[in-house]
């Protein structure tokens, strides 16, 4: 936003709740105090001010049927898992605390059977011994794969995330030369504003002033028209 959309926003809600007498004297005050103060920042909103403009934002929320954000209508839900009893096993050993089951490891393990042994024994004992020398061939491929390729593997990894780092690098730095130059211009232009609103805090300060003699002099009247009627009265 800039200082000018947020002036007159401020002037706007202002207009719609205006302060106190004596807070606006303590403005006025503070104004006179500080004209030679060169403005280098965005205009300031008085707790007033927002305040009334919360109440104008949730009158319009509650005249249009919108829920405000705080609504637990908006609140977000419990997540549901779905029934499994691997899953509600595992939250019951971890309710309880107890440790982790460890691993089977016997499936790794090549004995051969006791003497004695039938034949289905020594069957088992086969199947077993050929299904680890099929894990202990699959082993040795995937060394032999990463002998082979391995290195050219990690190596193109290794550029794409030093390609990624400096693709994140430039947008960091082109988002920072955004920044600044978004900084640079609001501080052109509240530079350029600031005689501007100076002198119209100057003109807020003096029609204030004017505004108490005034409503001295209303007072007066209103004494001497109070005055009158109770002699009339009498």
């Amino acid at each position: 936003m800039s200082v000018l959309a947020a002036a007159d926003a401020g002037a706007l809600v202002a207009e719609r709740a205006a302060p106190p007498a004596a807070a606006a004297d303590d403005v006025a005050s503070a104004t006179l105090a500080a004209q030679a103060r060169v403005v280098d920042a965005l205009s300031y909103v008085e707790p007033y001010a927002a305040a009334a403009a919360a109440a104008l934002v949730e009158a319009e929320l509650a005249r249009g049927g919108a829920a405000p954000p705080a609504s637990p209508a908006l609140a977000v839900a419990a997540p549901v898992w779905p029934r499994s009893a691997v899953l509600e096993a595992e939250l019951a050993r971890a309710a309880s605390g107890a440790d982790l089951a460890p691993l089977e490891v016997s499936r790794y393990a090549c004995d051969a059977p006791p003497d004695g042994s039938g034949a289905a024994a020594w069957r088992a004992a086969a199947d077993n011994a050929a299904a680890q020398l099929g894990h202990q061939a699959n082993r040795v491929v995937n060394l032999e794969l990463a002998e082979a390729f391995g290195e050219a593997a990690w190596r193109r990894h290794a550029a794409d995330l030093a390609a990624a780092r400096d693709a994140l690098r430039a947008s960091a730095r082109g988002a920072r030369a955004a920044a600044e130059r978004v900084n640079a211009a609001r501080r052109a232009d509240q530079e350029r504003l600031a005689p501007e609103i100076l002198r119209a805090e100057r003109r807020c300060a003096a029609r204030l002033e004017a505004r108490g003699a005034l409503e001295a002099e209303v007072a007066g009247l209103r004494a001497r028209v109070a005055a009158g009627d109770a002699r009339a009265g009498a």
